[in-house]
């Protein structure tokens, strides 16, 4: 692998929560999405059918209780799963949610998340993201206990 920025990036980011396989990490604040979260395998991997069964399961588990999380915390009508991993050649899954409050919908909102295009209605405030995201840093760290320490 020859310098992949989701690699560097589990270098020097602190993440939201780090489990055995898969790190969560907040996507950029001016991308005007409350609650839109990455999940990323920390080995290196280019495409699903690399990932071990062990891998596969810790991700999958995690998409599952943030989904929850942010269908439970910010009235998620929606959460998004996009897996596009061509810009950065690292296997990884955005999670977008969509309350009833935003008026774009479906690939549209996609589209402007991924882009970081502004959006009239991008009023999220920095309080509001760090308030979300220390809430499911403990939410999973909870959820990580509750488990024997697995996902």
């Amino acid at each position: 692998m020859v310098n992949c920025s989701i690699c560097e990036k589990h270098k020097n980011q602190s993440p939201i929560y780090q489990g055995k396989h898969t790190i969560v990490s907040p996507a950029a604040f001016n991308e005007g999405v409350l609650g839109y979260l990455y999940v990323e395998p920390i080995r290196h991997v280019e495409d699903w059918y690399q990932l071990t069964e062990e891998e596969f399961s810790e991700i999958t588990s995690l998409l599952s209780k943030i989904s929850k999380f942010l269908k439970d915390e910010i009235k998620a009508e929606r959460v998004y799963t996009v897996t596009i991993s061509e810009m950065v050649r690292h296997l990884h899954i955005h999670l977008i949610p969509r309350n009833e409050n935003l008026s774009i919908k479906g690939v549209d909102l996609i589209e402007h998340a991924t882009t970081c295009r502004e959006y009239p209605e991008d009023e999220v405030s920095n309080e509001a993201y760090q308030w979300l995201f220390n809430k499911l840093k403990q939410y999973l760290s909870i959820e990580k206990i509750e488990e024997g320490g697995n996902f």
